[in-house]
């Protein structure tokens, strides 16, 4: 899938003509990601204490542990998106942006999911994780892999 995607949003860039070396913002953002990719599987987060998080309904903890894992996935790679954007926007390649519109990497997460919840307490949680983690295992040390 990484490789689709970078090789798409490359064919793109090759075919619009500007002064802007749009290549090297992409490379920029595609080596960003891929790095939070691997910080991520890699990681070894301990989810934080949180009275709050393990009251929640088992539904309501999967939303918001999917909403701070894409939240920290975008965080890893905000400078470099928002580089890209920007460049996008300037040269006029709506056709990149539609593409790359929804990828975790590239635009923070939709808050849908967790807007019922109390935000201040899904705040203090994104604040006290560093970084990308790995959902699979986080969900499955707090218990919730359990039907």
């Amino acid at each position: 899938m990484k490789k689709i995607i970078v090789v798409s949003i490359a064919l793109l860039l090759s075919g619009c003509v500007t002064q802007v070396d749009k290549f090297s913002y992409l490379k920029q953002w595609n080596d960003s990601w891929q790095a939070c990719d691997r910080q991520g599987k890699t990681s070894t987060l301990t989810f934080p204490a949180s009275p709050w998080f393990t009251a929640l309904a088992r539904e309501d903890k999967i939303a918001v542990l999917i909403y701070l894992n894409e939240l920290k996935d975008y965080q890893c790679t905000e400078d470099e998106a928002l580089r890209l954007k920007a460049v996008l926007a300037d040269a006029d390649i709506t056709t990149l942006n539609d593409l790359l519109k929804g990828f975790i990497y590239f635009e923070a997460p939709d808050k849908e999911a967790i807007q019922h919840l109390d935000q201040s307490q899904v705040e203090a949680l994104a604040k006290a994780i560093d970084g990308p983690f790995n959902p699979l295992k986080v969900a499955e040390d707090l218990g919730m892999l359990q039907p």
